[in-house]
C-alpha cells in the first residue's frame, strides 16, 4: 500500500522545536527546569570531599529540649553557652535564634516597682534596714534578668554574630528604619537592573533583564540593647528554587539600597578576622557573578545566590547536642578555634527545608552548610558563559537532527545522535565533579529524543495505518482504573476479558496478582496466575503459584522440627509481623545465633533495630549462660546514655524468642575502612579513635567494661556520628560474677591479660582500640595466624610489625599513639581513654 505525503516537514519540525525549546531554557521554563534540578540533585550525590571544616554545630534538638525543658528556654541558659564556647576559644559563635522584644519578666516589673516605692521613703536615705532590703531586691533584679545576663555573655566575646530576618510582604505600616548599629554590617553599593546589551557583551544571558528580583519590603531584628553589643549581623532568610526544595543561600540580600550579608558570609568573615568593607564584588556594569576577600572568590549567580554542596561525608561538619555539651561531656579543646553555630534542630519547634540530598534541614543546617562550602572552597555554580555554550549546543543537536534523520535509516541515526547526546552528559557530569560548574542538559535530551519521536510519528502517518484492539485496550484501561482503586476482584473481571496476545495485557494481570499477594489474599494471587499462564509462560508466574501454596501452608503454623524464627517473616508475602509491640519490617543482618530485623515503635513511630536470640542452634547446656549474656547486654548498655553509644530501647522474651530493641543507626562500620584499597585519611581516623575513646571513658567511668572493641563493632552514622555497639559481652565490674578463667571477645583485638584469662579493667579495651586504629592506618589486623595457640601466643607477648614498617607515611604522633595503646603491660599504656582523647586532639591539631 503506498504510503501518504508527510503531514509536516522535518525541517520543520526540527526548526519548531529546536527554536521553542531554547526560549524555554533561556527564560528558565519551569517544566524544563524542574527536570534539570533533579539531575543536578543526582549529581550531588556524587560528588564527594574529605575535608574536614572548623565548623561546629550546636544543635537544640529533641534530645537536649527533653533533658532542659520545654521549648523556648530561659536566656541565661543560652548565655550560658555563648560564654562557655568563647572561653573554649571559639573563633565565632553563631546564635541562630531571634530575640525580637526584650524578655517579659513579670517578676522583674514586679521587683522593680517596689524598689521604686522603697526610694520614695522619706527613711530610705536614713534607714539601714530598708538600705539592705533595697540591696537584696537589686541583687534578686540581676539574677533574674535574662536580658542582662545575655547580653553581659555576648558583650565580652569579640565574634558573636547575630540573625536578621527578612519579609517580601509589605507591612501594615511604614517599614523599619535601617538601625544605626547595623551600617556597619551593610555593604554601600547601588544596584540596577543590567540592560540586555550590556549582558549580552559581557557573554551573560540577556533574558537575565526581564527577570524581576524583588528586594525585602521588610527586615526583623535582634532588639537594640542585644544588637549593639554584637558587632556582626547577618540574615537567616532561605529561597526555593521552583520545584520547592532548597539548593542556595543568598549572600547578599539589597535592602534599602544596601547589601546586607548572610548569617554564614558573616561568619566566614568572622573566621578570616575580616569585615563588610574588605568585601569585594565580581563584575561590572551592574552584572555580578560573585564576591571576593583576602583572596578567596565565591562564585554566586547575578542576584548573589550561592548553591550549597550538601556533602554527606560525616565529618565534614561537626555536630554535638546542646545538653551533652552544657552537661561536660565533649572533650576539652574541640571548639578552640572553630566557628560554632547554636542553633534549634528539633523540627517541632523550628522550620525546616526540603533539600536535595532527601532530607528536610533546619535553617542553621543550612547555614552549617552553607559556612563549610565557604570555608573549604567547596562550590558550585553556572558560570555567566554556561548559557552561551547550552545554547550553540542545542542549535547544533537541532542540525544534527534535521540533517541524519533525512539521509540515514533509524537504527543508524539513533546511534549517532544518541553518541553525541552520551558525549555532551559526560562532558557536563565531568564539569560538574572536577570544577563545580553546572550546566543545563534536560533541554538538548528534550531536542534529539521528542525531536527523534516526531519525525518517526511523521513517517508512522505517512505510512499505512493500523487499526488497534479497541475493544482489549478498553478493558484494559477500565481494569487499571478498578486496580488503581483498590477493586481487585473487578480488575480481574475486566482483565479477563482482554486478549492475552497483548504483552501490556499479561504484565497488568502480573502486576494484579502482586498487589493479592501483597493483601495476603494467596488463593486468589494463584488464580490469577494459573489464568496468566494459559496465554503461556510469563515472568516467574509458575514458581509464585508454588510459593503462595507454601506461604498459605505456613499460615496453619510451623512444621515439626522448624525453626520458629523462620516463620517471624513470611517469604514472597508483604505481611509485617511483631515482636512485642515492634512491627518487624526486614531482615537487615544475620549472625551466628540470632538475626536482626528493621523494626517500627508504633507509639511512636519510630524505627528501631531488633536482634533476636535463636535457640535451636544452641546446647542446652550453654542456653542459660547465652541468655544471660544477652540481657547482660541490655542491662550494660542500658546503663549508658551518650552521644557515641548505641542506645538499647527494651529487652523481652516472646514465646521461644528473645528480643531486644535498639536504636537503629543509618551507616556502617568501620570494617570496610580496614582495606587497604579503602583506608580513611589519618585525620578522619584520629576523629573517629577520639570518639570511641570519649564513648569507653564514659562506660569505664559507669563500671563498664566492653572487651569486645573491633571495627565491627564500631559504627559511622550518616549523620557523622560515631556510635559503638555490641556490648554482649560486657562485665559488670560491681557484678558477683566470676571475671577470670573465661575468655570472651574477638580473638585478634584481645588484649594480653584477655587470652591469659586475668581480671579485666578498662585498660583492655584501650589494648584493643590500640589494635583497631592499626589496622585503619594499615589495613593489616597486628595479631594474626592460622594457629589459635600461635595467635594467642603472639598477643601474650604483644608482638606485632610496627606500624611504621606497613605505612612509611604516618603521623609520627599517631604512630606513638598506637605503641602506647598497644604496650603489653597495663602500667605502660594510657591509665584512661579521657587521657586517650587529649592524646589524640593534640596530634589531630599537629598533623
Amino acid at each position: 500500500m503506498k504510503g501518504r505525503p508527510l503531514i509536516v516537514p522535518n525541517w520543520l519540525v526540527s526548526l519548531v522545536l529546536s527554536f521553542s525549546i531554547l526560549a524555554g531554557m533561556l527564560s528558565g521554563y519551569f517544566p524544563l527546569q524542574f527536570f534539570d534540578l533533579k539531575l543536578y540533585d543526582l549529581m550531588t550525590a556524587l560528588r564527594q570531599r574529605e575535608t574536614p571544616s572548623p565548623v561546629v554545630l550546636i544543635e537544640i534538638d529533641r534530645k537536649s529540649i527533653e533533658s532542659i525543658g520545654p521549648w523556648p528556654w530561659p536566656r541565661s541558659v543560652i548565655a550560658d553557652m555563648v560564654k562557655s564556647a568563647g572561653n573554649s576559644g571559639a573563633k565565632a559563635v553563631g546564635l541562630n535564634i531571634l530575640y525580637q522584644e526584650k524578655d517579659v519578666n513579670p517578676g522583674l516589673s514586679a521587683i522593680r516597682k517596689i524598689r521604686q516605692t522603697l526610694k520614695s521613703e522619706p527613711a530610705y536615705s536614713t534607714s539601714n534596714t530598708i538600705g539592705r532590703i533595697d540591696n537584696l531586691l537589686r541583687d534578686a533584679a540581676t539574677e533574674i534578668d535574662q536580658d542582662t545576663i545575655i547580653y553581659q555573655a555576648v558583650k565580652p566575646v569579640m565574634n558573636v554574630v547575630l540573625p536578621l530576618s527578612f519579609s517580601w510582604v509589605p507591612p501594615v505600616g511604614a517599614a523599619h528604619e535601617i538601625p544605626e548599629w547595623l551600617y556597619g554590617n551593610m555593604l554601600q553599593k547601588e544596584l540596577a537592573v543590567p540592560n540586555p546589551k550590556d549582558l549580552l557583551a559581557n557573554l551573560q544571558n540577556p533574558h537575565l533583564a526581564y527577570r524581576n528580583y524583588a528586594p525585602p519590603a521588610d527586615a526583623n531584628f535582634t532588639y537594640p540593647s542585644l544588637a549593639k553589643v554584637s558587632g556582626r549581623h547577618g540574615h537567616i532568610d532561605f529561597q526555593p528554587d521552583s520545584d520547592g526544595l532548597y539548593r542556595s543561600n543568598r549572600l547578599l540580600i539589597n535592602y534599602q539600597d544596601r547589601l546586607v550579608p548572610s548569617f554564614a558570609l558573616q561568619m566566614a568573615l568572622a573566621y578570616a578576622d575580616k569585615r563588610m568593607d574588605d568585601i569585594q564584588l565580581s563584575g561590572s556594569r551592574n552584572i555580578y557573578r560573585g564576591l571576593r576577600y583576602e583572596g578567596k572568590k565565591i562564585p554566586t549567580g547575578h542576584d548573589f545566590k550561592m548553591y550549597i554542596d550538601f556533602d554527606t561525608n560525616p565529618f565534614i561538619i561537626n555536630r554535638y547536642s546542646f545538653a551533652d555539651v552544657a552537661e561536660g561531656k565533649m572533650a576539652k579543646g574541640l571548639l578552640d578555634n572553630k566557628l560554632v553555630l547554636i542553633g534549634i534542630t528539633d523540627p517541632q519547634y523550628t522550620p525546616t527545608y526540603r533539600t536535595p540530598v532527601g532530607k528536610a534541614m533546619t535553617g542553621v543546617e543550612l547555614t552549617a552548610y552553607t559556612l563549610e562550602n565557604i570555608i573549604n572552597n567547596g562550590f558550585i555554580y553556572r558560570p555567566g558563559w554556561g548559557w552561551f555554550l547550552e545554547v550553540v549546543v542545542l542549535l547544533y543537536f537541532g542540525v544534527i537532527l534535521l540533517n541524519i534523520t533525512k539521509r540515514l535509516n533509524a537504527s543508524i541515526a539513533i546511534v549517532i545522535i544518541s553518541s553525541f547526546l552520551v558525549a555532551w552528559l559526560g562532558g557536563v557530569l565531568f564539569m560538574y565533579l572536577n570544577n563545580g560548574m553546572w550546566f543545563y542538559v534536560v533541554p538538548h535530551a528534550v531536542v534529539v529524543i521528542l525531536g527523534f519521536l516526531l519525525q518517526l510519528l511523521n513517517r508512522f502517518l505517512a505510512a499505512p495505518g493500523k487499526k488497534m484492539d479497541e475493544h482489549t485496550e478498553m478493558n484494559k484501561m477500565l481494569g487499571l482504573s478498578f486496580q488503581g482503586q483498590g477493586q481487585l476482584d473487578m480488575a480481574f473481571d475486566s482483565f479477563r476479558k482482554c486478549s492475552l496476545n497483548d504483552p501490556s495485557v499479561k504484565e497488568a494481570l502480573y502486576n494484579l496478582g502482586l498487589d493479592f499477594e501483597r493483601k495476603r489474599m494467596f488463593n486468589k494471587a494463584i488464580s490469577v496466575y494459573e489464568y496468566l499462564l494459559k496465554g503461556g509462560k510469563f515472568k516467574d508466574a509458575n514458581d509464585r503459584i508454588w510459593r503462595m501454596k507454601r506461604a498459605e501452608a505456613k499460615l496453619l503454623g510451623p512444621s515439626p522440627g522448624q525453626r520458629a524464627e523462620n516463620n517471624i517473616l513470611f517469604q514472597d508475602t508483604q505481611t509485617k509481623p511483631t515482636l512485642g509491640r515492634y512491627e518487624i519490617i526486614k531482615e537487615i543482618g544475620k549472625g551466628a545465633i540470632g538475626t536482626v530485623y528493621l523494626g517500627r515503635d508504633p507509639k511512636i513511630n519510630r524505627k528501631v533495630a531488633i536482634k533476636t536470640l535463636r535457640y535451636d542452634d544452641i546446647d542446652a547446656e550453654q542456653l542459660a549462660d547465652i541468655k544471660a549474656r544477652f540481657f547482660r547486654e541490655a542491662e550494660a548498655a542500658g546503663r549508658l546514655s551518650h552521644p557515641n553509644i548505641v542506645t538499647i530501647y527494651d529487652a523481652g522474651e516472646e514465646y521461644d524468642t528473645t528480643y531486644m530493641a535498639m536504636e537503629y543507626l543509618d551507616g556502617h562500620d568501620l570494617a570496610r575502612h580496614c582495606r587497604k584499597d579503602n583506608l580513611l585519611p589519618p585525620k578522619m581516623i584520629l576523629n573517629i579513635i577520639i570518639r570511641v575513646a570519649f564513648a569507653l571513658d564514659y562506660a569505664h567511668k559507669h563500671k563498664v567494661v566492653h572487651r569486645d572493641i573491633k571495627p565491627a563493632n564500631v559504627m559511622l552514622t550518616e549523620k557523622g556520628h560515631v556510635k559503638v555497639t555490641d556490648f554482649g559481652i560486657a562485665r559488670l565490674t560491681t557484678s558477683n560474677s566470676t571475671q577470670t578463667g573465661i575468655i570472651l571477645g574477638t580473638p585478634n583485638y584481645m588484649s594480653p591479660e584477655q587470652v591469659l584469662g586475668k581480671k579485666l579493667d578498662g585498660r583492655s579495651d584501650l589494648f584493643s582500640l590500640g589494635s583497631v586504629m592499626y589496622e585503619l592506618f594499615t589495613g593489616e589486623k597486628p595479631f594474626k595466624s592460622d594457629n589459635i595457640g600461635n595467635l594467642m601466643h603472639n598477643i601474650a607477648s604483644a608482638k606485632f610489625t610496627p606500624v611504621k614498617t606497613l605505612r612509611k607515611d604516618i603521623p609520627p604522633c599517631c604512630e606513638a599513639l598506637i605503641n602506647k595503646l598497644m604496650a603489653r603491660s597495663r602500667a605502660q599504656r594510657f591509665q584512661n581513654a579521657g587521657a586517650v582523647v587529649l592524646e589524640a586532639q593534640q596530634c589531630l591539631e599537629n598533623i
